[in-house]
């Protein structure tokens, strides 16, 4: 579960730099973003 958090709390740190790049690099914060609450909800 600790690991699940820090996962988190990573993604959380690089959105920002992702939200800084194109439209393409949005597009790949978004799909990483989609699949991380997916994890959550089958964990």
């Amino acid at each position: 579960m600790i690991i699940v958090e820090l996962w988190l709390f990573i993604i959380g740190q690089l959105s920002a730099y992702y939200r800084t790049l194109t439209a393409f690099g949005e597009r790949l914060f978004n799909i990483l973003d989609g699949n991380v609450k997916v994890l959550c909800i089958y964990v």
